[in-house]
């Protein structure tokens, strides 16, 4: 009962790299990442509310550090801020929206400031282990980081400690875990998450 029957369009992890959430436009799904098995799910809009344009989902975020967790959605051009409860699987609102074209204004470092309304994916990684990117350019102290891959084929790169600043951009092709011949298509990838538990980057594909 909980399986997909329509697009997957975000993804966001919410408990330590177990468990992830997958949205359609119109629903969300709770994923086992270790058994790769669906196990919750409802809709959007009697779950995380019926006033805002779910038809307009470009991406989410999921930042977990106990619990609830912080998930961002990306809904137009604007982000709104989540909790996720993870002992009874339900959402609450915190705040949003946040109108991103002039609620973000920091770039550095040859980074530039994305165009919301062309996300395609996004995660977030607090530890950075691989080192695919340095967040430390803008902030010395932080290995947190936000990536965005744009329906263009750009990705962005956005420290999350000192002023969320976008830091780096670079065709995907040339972003470290895409550089493998394995590596899906751009134009295949509808949404990604950061498994933090184990330290693995997850793309959905169509």
């Amino acid at each position: 009962p909980n399986a997909l029957e329509y697009t997957i369009v975000a993804a966001a992890i919410v408990d330590q790299g177990d468990e992830a959430l997958v949205f359609t436009r119109s629903t969300w799904h709770l994923l086992d990442v270790d058994n790769h098995e669906f196990f919750d799910s409802g809709t959007l809009a009697a779950d995380f509310g019926a006033a805002f344009n779910w038809t307009d989902l470009k991406a989410a975020q999921g930042v977990v550090q106990g619990n609830p967790v912080d998930v961002f959605v990306f809904i137009g051009t604007d982000s709104y801020i989540f909790n996720w409860n993870t002992l009874s699987n339900t959402a609450s609102f915190q705040s949003g929206p946040y109108d991103l074209p002039n609620h973000w204004t920091n770039s550095c470092c040859g980074g530039s400031i994305p165009d919301p309304s062309l996300f395609k994916a996004a995660y977030c990684d607090l530890e950075n282990p691989h080192n695919w990117t340095n967040p430390q350019v803008t902030c010395p102290s932080s290995t947190r980081y936000g990536f965005f891959l744009l329906t263009t084929g750009q990705t962005h790169f956005q420290d999350y400690g000192c002023g969320d600043t976008f830091y780096d951009d670079m065709p995907y092709g040339s972003y470290t875990p895409f550089t493998s011949s394995s590596a899906p298509t751009m134009a295949d990838i509808v949404a990604a998450f950061f498994d933090t538990t184990y330290n693995r980057l997850y793309v959905i594909t169509h």
